[in-house]
């Protein structure tokens, strides 16, 4: 997992912006439509899909923008391509609940 903190703003330009530079940084990289949600109850946007590492590797990620108060968080995380998108939804939604407002 990735942390930090996205550009102010609109919270759908900060989760555009983060697909964005996980496709300038990664190769063959393909992804999901960014889609709204809720976690935590805190507005969220996120999109998934695979790409291939430096090492030539094949992986799953997830990125993910979340309202924190009033500041954009983003979280990338990253899982070997046999990894079970369904097993990471709740280790994602537990980091992010334990954030806080500053």
């Amino acid at each position: 997992m990735v942390f930090g903190t996205g550009r102010p703003g609109a919270l759908r330009i900060a989760a555009d912006a983060l697909i964005g530079s996980i496709r300038q940084r990664y190769l063959d990289v393909h992804t999901s439509e960014v889609a709204s949600t809720l976690v935590y109850g805190r507005p969220a946007f996120f999109a998934s899909g695979d790409l291939l590492n430096a090492q030539g590797v094949r992986v799953r990620f997830l990125g993910l923008a979340v309202r924190i108060g009033d500041d954009n968080r983003l979280i990338s995380v990253f899982v070997s391509q046999p990894a079970d998108p369904a097993e990471i939804l709740p280790v994602v939604d537990h980091v992010v609940g334990s954030f806080e407002a500053t």
